[in-house]
């Protein structure tokens, strides 16, 4: 065997166990996890809806709130949300109330997760999403701070 088609079988098996260095889906920068073509950050601090749509932009080049598509579960994040109580992701309502949209292109979020009783628009004010803790999803008002996830394809 030669040395080429040796080291090639030892990046396949060290990559198949989970280097750090690699991500089987995608290279994403340092401190971002790959998930589906797509690369997430999960902030440590809390910020406003609006806040959180900024710093995704500056964090890094097309970055966005999270754009849910796929439950949580697939994604392997449940461990990590959990510790996170409440997360911004990308919908609201806010322009349409009771219709969803995905704030980066405002189409109509098609997988929705909500929490029993969500969307209320409890006070007339809630117009953002929120991953709450229990892995479902509440709208809540836009200003409450909360911590988000940011994403980029």
């Amino acid at each position: 065997m030669s040395f080429a088609a040796l080291f090639m079988l030892l990046i396949i098996a060290q990559t198949s166990q989970g280097l750090p260095w690699f991500n089987a889906h995608r290279r994403c920068p340092k401190g971002w996890s790959g998930f589906s073509g797509h690369c997430y950050f999960f902030s440590k601090e809390k910020a406003t809806v609006k806040d959180a749509i900024t710093k995704c932009a500056y964090a890094i080049e097309g970055g966005r709130l999270a754009q849910v598509g796929v439950p949580w579960k697939k994604t392997g994040w449940n461990f990590r949300l959990k510790y996170m109580s409440r997360v911004w992701i990308g919908a609201s309502d806010i322009s349409d109330e009771g219709k969803f949209l995905k704030l980066s292109n405002a189409k109509v979020i098609k997988y929705t997760n909500w929490n029993k009783g969500e969307p209320n628009d409890w006070n007339k004010n809630e117009d953002c999403v929120e991953w709450a803790g229990v892995g479902k999803w509440n709208d809540n008002h836009c200003a409450n701070k909360n911590f988000f996830i940011c994403e980029q394809n």
